[in-house]
């Protein structure tokens, strides 16, 4: 199945499971090899767990289904990114009067991408990500709140470790 041979590095069953799930997700034949050859290096380091609860099959559908999703999100900012460079080029001083800082198409998607993860975080979270989205500052945000600073910074760590493992990492100040 796989054009890649990996030997006894890793079991073959896990390099076509990679490739099966990239052409699920609609990869293109000549993108499988690299995204195969990225996807094993992350391999290489995982452990299973078997207390943790989920079956080493559904972890690694878990974990290649992520890595697949952060290659196909940094595809398309690769085009986006591109195509604003081709729109600069033409017209660098009116491409950018128009667009200063983020172009706006990745501010909606960067807005859709926070929205999506908030949906999911429990209510004091959520109101730190809008607190913080707003332009508030922890004080700020305890005040209204009315819960301490350093809950609101161990709420801000945990903001970061979920957007972080959503493919936000970028957007981290």
């Amino acid at each position: 199945m796989s054009e890649n041979d990996y030997g006894n590095l890793i079991e073959k069953w896990k390099v076509d499971l990679i490739e099966m799930r990239a052409r699920a997700m609609g990869f293109s034949e000549d993108e499988i090899p690299d995204l195969q050859q990225e996807i094993v290096l992350h391999l290489l380091g995982f452990e299973y767990d078997e207390t943790l609860g989920a079956t080493e099959n559904t972890a690694l559908h878990r974990i290649i289904d992520r890595k697949l999703i952060n290659a196909r999100r940094d595809k398309k900012r690769q085009v986006r990114r591109l195509n604003n460079e081709t729109v600069s080029l033409e017209d660098a001083g009116a491409a950018e009067r128009a667009r200063p800082g983020m172009p706006d198409i990745e501010r909606c998607e960067l807005r859709l991408d926070l929205d999506a993860v908030m949906a999911d975080l429990p209510e004091l979270e959520r109101a730190v990500c809008e607190g913080l989205l707003r332009g508030d500052n922890k004080t700020e945000i305890a005040r209204e709140q009315g819960c301490s600073n350093a809950n609101i910074t161990k709420a801000v760590r945990r903001l970061r470790r979920k957007l972080a493992s959503h493919g936000l990492h970028e957007y981290l100040g």
